[in-house]
């Protein structure tokens, strides 16, 4: 189960809020081409296909600062990632990968 508290909250250059989704990362899935795709304002953001080697799991979206949502995902050992559907997550800190150890 994971709790997202959401601290403080603003719009980015693409006039939306930060939102939180999980991803599970192939290990040839591109984190670059995942930061792209998740930018509603390039031409080819958020339309399917999605990139080669990711699968979105879950996450919160649209909460007001101060908010707190759940979210419960069974995670296998792999990569994953953190990601919020802004321009430019990683520069934000809002691109976080991981792994889940064996």
């Amino acid at each position: 189960m994971f709790s997202v508290f959401v601290k403080d909250q603003k719009k980015h250059e693409n006039f939306i809020w930060h939102d939180l989704n999980l991803v599970k990362l192939e290990d040839y899935a591109s984190e670059e081409a995942l930061e792209k795709w998740m930018n509603w304002a390039n031409p080819k953001g958020l339309i399917s296909p999605t990139p080669s080697g990711l699968t979105f799991l879950g996450g919160v979206n649209d909460m007001p600062a101060g908010s707190t949502g759940y979210f419960e995902v069974d995670l296998k050992p792999g990569n994953y990632a953190f990601i919020s559907e802004v321009p430019n997550a990683k520069s934000k800190n809002l691109l976080i990968p991981f792994t889940v150890a064996e």
